[in-house]
């Protein structure tokens, strides 16, 4: 019954209040007898009222107070819009409200008293807002923030109880900072407007040091940062105007060094007390540090185009000096997790600003031959402080680097240069192809002496280190054949050619060298080379740009001439690779590349043979009576070489194909030459024929199917 006799009370409260609320409102709107000031001073003496009321009366009174006086100044408007007593009303509106709160623990009521707040700080910034009323939003902000702070903490230590208080600054934070980020957006980004900023910004890193659960709040207020000065650099759809770049860069300078210099303060004992996570708040010092460089660079580069490398080896000082008493630290205390990983945070911003140092004081193409570098850089720092971290970061810059140079189309667009070898594409390609094996080196020397160490890692930057190389020798030979242009027109026969010498020439050269490492990533590397070599050859120099159908100079020297080198070269780096493979106990791989390199060598003796009748062009002219009987002669004579050389080196595979070799010749003699020859170079195929196939028949008995006696 007394429950309920104090709903019934509680309700005739806040009915009485919302009904002077309403009764002074007519007053004014309606009946305009009463000054609209005197009318605000009414509501707002109401609003007061009813926040002390509701001490007593429930939070339904402190509810209906609160909507009147928020929203007292829209409905009773003076005419001349004041930002001092507005925000001022609003301020003393708030405090009751968060008064009451506290003393009754209504965590809903300080929150919309919070979002009341705010609320009017975006409507006046959206309305009768100036330059000058900038102080005075930014004061409330800070206030707010304040006052919510304040109580949550005050209702914490005298009821003893958790902080749901507290939790509203989850909300006031995020709330303040994007209010004082779109009043500077519509102030002009003015100092003024920077200087609240940072003040609520080291007012939550203080937060978040002494209250380790506000921790992600000084990451949110560094992004915050980061946004609005990014912001402030894309204005103007581009980079600043001329009169702006000073003003910009003590900004990013000042944040930087508020952020960064902060949460490496707040990552180090205090009062003999730890910090919480030190790990993170170092992590944050590097971040900070690196973006806000970033920026900087990126809005000011065009009007300030040099000292930027020096600025990045500058910061890298920096943070190596900073990480010196967290390395002594760690050698006092090894199994201190957190210590670990702001040691690992600081060496990361160490690496990453030198590896910035080069492209920044160079050109861009350089970027991706620096993160190359911060590869071994990482892993070393990695193995020698034992950081996991770092090697996952490793891992990270690895896949940037092979995804630029792999996958980026735009790296055939730097500015190369006409040289041959000696020009970007071998610093920009071997730069990380030595960069990658020595990362690998690494961590196979940390497997060997017995320390954790991920060798499938290593495999992977063996790999990516391969095609590096494959990379390089394809671009370096495009070069060679469109200097500056690499990505120039289709290859033609002499560059195809080129092409496939030297995917053989790496193949086997791969080979050579896993003779001594014994890594199975290379064994597969020249394996792969190697079949793509054979491959390529086929589809290349012997289908698509083959002179017989393809119209294409081959020279007018007969035998040292173009074919020579588009078919004889690669077949002997073929086969050499084929004696690699063998020495390794390969057997399918071998069989394929031998088929390819006989059909390389039956290629040329064919094409020879018609270079030597039509001279430079092979596609014009008809075929003579001496050039028919030519082939027969040439096809038998291969055809005897390879039986000699299948005997003399104790190969199936060549004895077979001289077989092959010569069905074509006979064949070709009955279908052929019976029909189109004249009589006498009829007379002397049968007879050559004749002859060959007595001699074959000699050898095979005689070498091949003689019996051990």
């Amino acid at each position: 019954m007394r429950r309920s006799a104090e709903r019934i009370s509680h309700g005739l409260s806040a009915a009485g209040v919302a009904d002077l609320f309403a009764c002074f409102l007519a007053g004014v709107q309606l009946y305009h007898v009463i000054p609209p000031s005197l009318g605000f001073v009414l509501m707002a003496l109401t609003t007061a009222v009813a926040v002390g009321l509701s001490l007593r009366q429930g939070k339904m009174v402190a509810l209906i107070g609160m909507i009147g006086g928020f929203l007292t100044p829209y409905l009773i408007r003076t005419g001349h819009p004041d930002v001092r007593g507005l925000f001022a009303y609003l301020f003393l509106l708030q405090v009751g409200l968060l008064a009451v709160a506290w003393k009754r623990g209504w965590t809903e009521i300080a929150g919309l008293a919070l979002g009341g707040g705010l609320l009017w700080t975006f409507v006046w910034v959206a309305g009768p807002f100036q330059p000058d009323d900038a102080v005075f939003l930014g004061l409330f902000l800070l206030l707010s923030v304040a006052s919510v702070l304040v109580a949550g903490l005050a209702r914490r230590s005298v009821a003893g109880e958790g902080p749901p208080l507290l939790a509203l600054t989850w909300a006031a934070v995020p709330g303040a900072l994007l209010a004082l980020a779109v009043v500077a957006g519509q102030g002009g980004f003015s100092t003024t407007e920077w200087a609240f900023f940072a003040i609520l910004a080291a007012g939550v890193l203080v937060l978040a040091r002494l209250e380790p659960a506000f921790h992600p709040l000084a990451w949110v207020a560094a992004g915050a940062a980061a946004t609005l000065l990014a912001a402030w650099a894309a204005e103007a759809h581009g980079p600043l105007h001329a009169q702006e770049p000073d003003r910009f860069l003590a900004t990013a300078a000042a944040l930087g060094a508020l952020f960064a210099g902060g949460a490496y303060a707040a990552h180090l004992p205090w009062r003999g007390r730890s910090a919480d996570a030190p790990g993170r708040w170092a992590s944050l010092s590097a971040a900070a540090g690196i973006v806000f460089f970033l920026i900087a660079w990126g809005a000011t580069r065009e009007q300030r185009t040099g000292g930027w490398g020096a600025a990045a080896l500058g910061g890298a000082v920096l943070y190596l000096v900073a990480a010196l008493p967290v390395a002594r630290r760690r050698r006092e205390r090894p199994d201190d997790p957190g210590i670990t990983a702001a040691l690992a945070a600081l060496a990361v911003a160490v690496t990453t600003f030198v590896s910035l140092a080069v492209p920044l004081q160079l050109e861009r193409q350089w970027l991706t031959v620096a993160w190359a570098l911060e590869v071994t850089a990482l892993v070393w720092l990695a193995g020698k402080f034992r950081l996991p971290v770092l090697a996952g970061l490793a891992r990270v810059m690895a896949i940037l680097v092979a995804g630029r140079l792999l996958l980026n189309a735009s790296v055939l667009d730097y500015p190369i240069g006409e040289r041959p070898f000696f020009n970007w594409l071998l610093y920009g390609y071997g730069l990380p192809l030595l960069a990658f094996a020595a990362a690998a080196w690494l961590v196979r020397q940390q497997e060997r002496q017995g320390e954790p160490a991920d060798t499938r890692f290593a495999t992977l930057l063996e790999a990516a280190a391969l095609a590096f190389a494959c990379a390089l020798v394809t671009l370096e030979v495009r070069q060679l054949y469109h200097p500056g242009n690499p990505a120039g027109s289709r290859p033609d026969l002499a560059e195809a050619g080129s092409l496939v010498a030297a995917w053989a020439l790496l193949g086997v050269g791969v080979l050579a060298v896993d003779r001594r490492t014994l890594l199975p990533s290379l064994e597969w590397g020249g394996r792969l080379l190697l079949a793509f070599a054979g491959g390529m050859a086929i589809l290349l120099p012997g289908l698509l740009l083959n002179p017989l159908w393809d119209h294409g100079a081959v020279g007018e020297r007969p035998i040292v001439n173009l074919l020579l080198w588009c078919h004889g070269v690669p077949a002997a780096l073929l086969g050499a690779g084929i004696a690699e493979l063998r020495r390794r106990g390969s057997r399918k791989l071998p069989a394929a590349l031998t088929v390819v390199v006989l059909g390389l060598a039956f290629g040329l003796v064919t094409l020879e043979v018609r270079q030597a009748y039509h001279g430079t062009y092979l596609d014009a002219g008809p075929t003579s009576l001496a050039e028919g009987y030519t082939y027969s002669a040439a096809w038998i004579l291969f055809g005897t070489a390879l039986l000699i050389l299948g005997v003399l080196g104790k190969g199936k595979p060549l004895r077979y194909a001289a077989l092959a070799v010569m069905l074509v010749a006979i064949l070709k003699v009955f279908l052929y030459d019976t029909a189109n020859l004249s009589d006498l170079y009829r007379v002397f195929s049968f007879l050559g024929l004749g002859v060959s196939l007595l001699a074959l028949a000699w050898i095979y008995q005689r070498f091949v199917f003689r019996e051990n006696p």
